[in-house]
């Protein structure tokens, strides 16, 4: 969850925590309440169990354990797996929210590999097909890590517009969103987060019925329709999680590509370098905003090192979750904030 924050994808960030604790709290039974991705709850220490496994692929039951601690496991296995065959795959099950999707290619990236990283969430559909009104898929998101002579290139996109926790951020700042991102249940266009939701409360079995709440778009039209179609398959159906609409928990698919093994490591990081240099020397459009031009995973890099220095600002409305949370669970939490 820092990472996220560090990394500027604030929606994935320390924002979870009561999320997270409330989905303890309903695996032990004592919180009826929260629903996220048709998930039970989340079960601390759960055991990770291997279906099957090849010398090249794998398939992880996550028994429904902290999602995170799921698809880093998968992601070790598909990495020690292309250490010995080029390339290695995993398919988790029963897991729950993995969080930011980059941080797992970025594992492979840092053994010389190409990460693969993409995921369906079972349960709640967000997004509407292209030319559609209803909720039928959800953000779908794919990740791709890509190791060079310095930073990995880290592309890390939702094939929705935004995630969906992007609207509950700006919700919870009470902000608009920009045009394009949402429709309402009339299949209007609306910069008012609330419409996307209906009347619904997130993350709670309160709802005001589907045909009330708006719908994320594609983006892209058509074609980003089509990718979340096949992060649909890929994620949801291979993994065995199902569809977003019925199925459970997020549906994982991770794969390490060694490079080495089809081509030396140097030569694939000095073509990769000089490529970049090359999109980053273009000419320069007058409506940039950073003053260069920017390949996947910088900005997340500069966010990351300017909130190294100056820390991360979290939001009131965080903060004072994050404290009913401590204050029902009798934590002392200026205890721990006065003393890190």
């Amino acid at each position: 969850m820092v990472n996220s924050n560090l990394y500027g994808i604030d929606s994935h960030g320390i924002v979870r925590l009561r999320l997270y604790v409330r989905l303890i709290r309903k695996m032990a039974g004592t919180d009826s309440e929260v629903s996220h991705m048709a998930s039970p709850g989340i079960r601390p220490r759960a055991e990770i169990k291997v279906l099957w496994e090849t010398q090249s692929a794998a398939a992880l039951d996550g028994n429904w354990g902290f999602g995170h601690v799921t698809a880093t496991r998968a992601m070790e296995m598909a990495i020690a797996k292309a250490k010995v065959s080029g390339i290695g795959i995993t398919s988790a099950d029963n897991c729950n929210h993995i969080g930011r999707v980059g941080e797992y290619p970025e594992m492979a990236a840092k053994h010389n590999m190409i990460g693969i990283a993409l995921t369906t969430s079972g349960g709640e559909p967000q997004v509407a097909p292209y030319g559609g009104i209803d909720r039928i898929f959800s953000p779908n998101p794919i990740s791709i890590a890509i190791p060079t002579g310095r930073r990995p290139i880290l592309l890390d996109a939702s094939t929705s517009m935004v995630a969906g926790g992007r609207i509950s951020l700006a919700k919870t700042r009470n902000e608009k969103i920009p045009l394009g991102w949402i429709v309402d249940s009339e299949g209007r266009p609306s910069t008012d987060p609330s419409a996307y939701y209906g009347g619904a409360v997130p993350y709670t079995t309160t709802s005001s019925g589907s045909k009330t709440r708006g719908a994320l778009l594609p983006f892209g039209g058509y074609k980003g329709y089509g990718l979340c179609l096949c992060v649909e398959i890929i994620g949801g159906l291979l993994s065995g999680a199902g569809f977003s609409r019925g199925g459970r928990g997020n549906g994982v698919v991770v794969a390490a590509i060694d490079v080495s093994k089809f081509t030396p490591i140097a030569d694939f990081k000095e073509k990769t370098d000089e490529l970049i240099q090359t999109v980053k020397s273009s000419r320069k459009s007058p409506e940039i905003e950073t003053g260069e031009i920017l390949v996947p995973g910088d900005k997340e890099y500069m966010t990351m090192e300017k909130r190294l220095r100056e820390g991360i600002r979290i939001e009131d409305a965080t903060w004072e979750a994050i404290k009913q949370t401590a204050q029902e669970l009798n934590v002392n939490i200026e205890a721990y904030v006065n003393n890190p």
